[in-house]
């Protein structure tokens, strides 16, 4: 479910950065997101997820949040 939520987040900062110069790079974001969390779900049951997957969700949620914030401000 954590999983969905991330997803999820990545893709409403990119609907809010819709009309700014934000857009492309939280795009970006989501995508690297969507692929982050796909892996780490393949490896639910396993314990051993990739440590590549995980940067890179933690990084995705960090970037996630900045743009967000960044876009309600801009727009």
């Amino acid at each position: 479910m954590m999983l969905i939520i991330l997803i999820g987040l990545a893709v409403g900062a990119a609907y809010v950065c819709r009309d700014t110069p934000l857009f492309i790079p939280a795009v970006i974001v989501a995508i690297c997101s969507f692929w982050s969390n796909g892996v780490m779900s393949n490896f639910r049951r396993t314990h051993e997820v990739p440590r590549l997957a995980t940067a890179v969700s933690l990084i995705c949620f960090v970037l996630t949040l900045i743009f967000g914030v960044t876009g309600l401000i801009i727009s």
